[in-house]
C-alpha cells in the first residue's frame, strides 16, 4: 500500500490456469468487442473484473496485452497447419480455435489439412494478394501487429465523429495519433491515415482474391479491417500511399482467363463465398440472439429480485413506524408532568 492509501495490484503471472481463465472471460464478452458503441478499454476492464471474480487479480490492460499475444500465436500456428505443417503445436490452440475459428477459418481449411492433406487448388498462394507490399515502416515508425489493432480500435471509437458531416477530420486523426503515441512510439496523424488507407487497399485485394478462389484469406487483419470498414465511414485528408512492387524482375502479363479454365470455376468460387458469408452471418446473428435472450432473462430476474426487496423494505418501514408510534405513546405520561 502506498502513502496515498491506494492499493497496488500485483503484476499477474500468466500460468496455465490464468490463461484458460482469460480465454473463458474473453468468450463471455466476445460479442461486446464488435459493438461499435462500446469502448474497448471498458470491455477489457469488465474482463479483468471477471478474472478477479475467479481469484486472478489483474488490470484490463494486462488482459488486453496477453490476449493479443495469444491471438497472434494462434493465427501463426493456424496458417502453418492450413499449409500442411502439423508439427507446430500451441497449448491453447483448441481453446482459442473454439472462439476464433468461425471468424478466421470459417471454411474449416485447418480441419481439411489435418484430416486429408491440403489440395494445391485449395491453399491460397502465399504471395497474394500481393502485388504490392503492405506499409509497415512509415518514416521510421514501425507498424507492429499490436499497433495496427490499436489503430483499428481507436478508429471504431471515433464512429460518431467520422459520421458527423461538419467534423474536423484533422482533429479526429490527431486525437487517434495522440492515443497511439501514449501507448507506443510517437506517431503523427498523417502516418495513421496512410496506414488506414493501406489497410483499405489490402482489404480490397484480399476480397478480390476471395471472390476469385472461393477461399477466405488468412491475412491477420482481414476480418478486423472488414468489420471497421463496414461499420465506420472513415474519412481522410491525405493522399493514398504508393506501394512498392514485390517482384524484382519483369514477368510476361498472362491472359485474363489463363488462371481459370472455365467460367464455371469462377461462378462456383463466388457461390461458395456467398454461402460462407451467409453461414457466417447466420451464426453470428444466432449467437447474438442467444446472448441477448440470456441478458433479458438475467435482467428480468434482477427486476423481480428488486421488486421483492422493495416490498420487504416497505414492510420493514411500516413495522418501524408502528414501533416508533408505540414508544412515543409510552413516553407521553412521563414527560406530561403532574
Amino acid at each position: 500500500m502506498t502513502g496515498s492509501g491506494a492499493v497496488r495490484v500485483p503484476e499477474i503471472h500468466w500460468g496455465r490456469e490464468q490463461v484458460l481463465a482469460l480465454i473463458s472471460s474473453v468468450e463471455e464478452f466476445f460479442e461486446d468487442f464488435y459493438d461499435g458503441t462500446k469502448k474497448k478499454k471498458a470491455i477489457w476492464n469488465a474482463v479483468a473484473e471477471h478474472m478477479r471474480e475467479k481469484g486472478y487479480y489483474c488490470l484490463g490492460s494486462d488482459c488486453d496485452k496477453k490476449w493479443r499475444n495469444l491471438k497472434t500465436t494462434y493465427i501463426r500456428v493456424l496458417q502453418k497447419q492450413v499449409h500442411g505443417d502439423t508439427s507446430t503445436r500451441f497449448e491453447y490452440f483448441d481453446a482459442l480455435h473454439h472462439i476464433l475459428g468461425q471468424e478466421i477459418d470459417p471454411l474449416g481449411m485447418r480441419e481439411q489439412a489435418m484430416n486429408q492433406g491440403v489440395p494445391a487448388s485449395v491453399v491460397p498462394d502465399s504471395t497474394v494478394p500481393a502485388e504490392f507490399q503492405e506499409l509497415t515502416n512509415d518514416e521510421g515508425f514501425l507498424w507492429t501487429s499490436d499497433m495496427v489493432h490499436l489503430l483499428l480500435d481507436y478508429i471504431t471509437e471515433c464512429l460518431e465523429a467520422f459520421a458527423t458531416p461538419d467534423a474536423d477530420i484533422s482533429a479526429v486523426w490527431e486525437d487517434i495519433a495522440l492515443q497511439l503515441s501514449q501507448v507506443g512510439s510517437e506517431v503523427n496523424s498523417e502516418q495513421c491515415q496512410r496506414k488506414w488507407l493501406g489497410l483499405e487497399e489490402s482489404l480490397r485485394m484480399h476480397q478480390a482474391q476471395a471472390e476469385a478462389t472461393g477461399v477466405l484469406p488468412l491475412w491477420a487483419f482481414y476480418t478486423r479491417t472488414r468489420e471497421v470498414a463496414n461499420t465506420v465511414n472513415v474519412r481522410t485528408n491525405v493522399q493514398r500511399p504508393r506501394r512498392v512492387r514485390i517482384s524484382t524482375q519483369e514477368e510476361p502479363r498472362q491472359p485474363q482467363m489463363s488462371s481459370c479454365k472455365s467460367p464455371r470455376k469462377t461462378c462456383w468460387g463466388k457461390s461458395v463465398l456467398a454461402r460462407v458469408k451467409h453461414i457466417e452471418s447466420t451464426l453470428t446473428i444466432k449467437k447474438r440472439l442467444e446472448r441477448l435472450e440470456a441478458r433479458v432473462e438475467a435482467s428480468r430476474q434482477q427486476k423481480e429480485a428488486t421488486r421483492k426487496t422493495n416490498v420487504l423494505l416497505v414492510q420493514v418501514l411500516a413495522e418501524l413506524r408502528r414501533i416508533n408510534s408505540a414508544l412515543k405513546e409510552e413516553e407521553e405520561p412521563i414527560h406530561g408532568g403532574p
